[in-house]
């Protein structure tokens, strides 16, 4: 009879402990995440190594953690010379996140291939936690090279950097003195440019709006062959700078002519004409006698 009172009892007190439990607001200690980035996984001896390390965890209250300790990233073939930290905080999707950012400077000592041994970092949770937590980084593998083939590696690079520099900028004006550009410009068939002759032919045809007196369908004209001309040679691509220019004059000289009743000159007029045929001539390759020539003799 007492063992069944006591057997009642025990269910009793596991039953009241789980209800407890499941009443109690449970305090989840979010784990801590460590990221190590180094500025370059080769170097040569006597060169600086940059590490950094960032520590991030969940801020909320009762939720926190109290550093104790730090085991910094480590290597015989590298010498620490400067370390710097930093702590803040950040608000994101998950709440308050502490940030910890550790910065190590090393300087390479010895050749071979170097393992950077991790960081450990030893936390506590609260004031009463008696034995710490513990997270560890990972190790980066990094490569020391002696001086003499560090400078060889700057002075290829440098090199590389100049080749580029000449290509870029040298050999358009090579070819320029070269006379290739020239040759080339030369043997451009004028009659390949049948769109800027149309324009002019057009051009030419709104002269007669001159002699009329009502200037402004000439400018309304001028405007047109432009606009069509801009669409049919470019479409969606980029616009000349001095076509985008001569196109904007054109539209705001023309507007003013036609809604704002301004009456340019005879001499305004013959200008305005001329800027435009100029442009389209200036695209047109005159045919030389060298080129006549030269498509005789084939």
């Amino acid at each position: 009879m007492v063992a069944k009172v006591e057997k009642s009892a025990m269910r009793s007190v596991k039953k009241l402990f789980l209800v407890l439990l499941l009443l109690t607001p449970a305090v989840l200690y979010a784990d801590v995440s460590l990221q190590t980035t180094v500025d370059k996984t080769q170097l040569a001896v006597g060169e600086r190594l940059e590490v950094v390390v960032s520590m991030e965890w969940e801020q909320t209250q009762g939720n926190d953690i109290f550093v104790v300790h730090i085991d910094p990233p480590a290597s015989k073939s590298l010498t620490l010379l400067d370390s710097k930290e930093m702590t803040a905080s950040k608000l994101t999707s998950k709440g308050p996140t502490g940030t910890r950012t550790l910065r190590y400077t090393f300087m390479a000592t010895e050749t071979g291939d170097a393992t950077l041994d991790p960081i450990l970092v030893e936390y506590i949770t609260s004031p009463d936690q008696k034995d710490p937590s513990s997270k560890r980084g990972e190790s980066i593998q990094i490569k020391i090279i002696s001086r003499h083939k560090g400078l060889l590696n700057k002075l290829q690079r440098i090199f590389i950097v100049l080749i580029g520099i000449v290509l870029i900028v040298g050999l358009p004006v090579f070819l320029w003195k070269k006379g290739i550009f020239r040759r080339f410009k030369k043997k451009t068939s004028p009659s390949s440019f049948t769109l800027e002759k149309e324009k002019l032919a057009k051009l030419k045809e709104t002269r007669m709006f001159q002699t009329s007196g009502d200037i402004a369908p000439l400018y309304a004209e001028a405007e047109r062959i432009l606009t069509d001309y801009v669409e049919a040679k470019y479409g969606a691509s980029e616009i000349p700078e001095e076509l985008t220019k001569l196109y904007s004059k054109t539209v705001q000289v023309s507007e003013r002519v036609r809604f704002s009743g301004f009456y340019p000159t005879k001499d305004e007029q013959e200008k305005f004409l001329r800027d435009i045929e100029f442009y389209f001539k200036s695209l047109i390759p005159k045919v030389s006698e060298e080129d006549e020539i030269e498509t005789i003799d084939k």
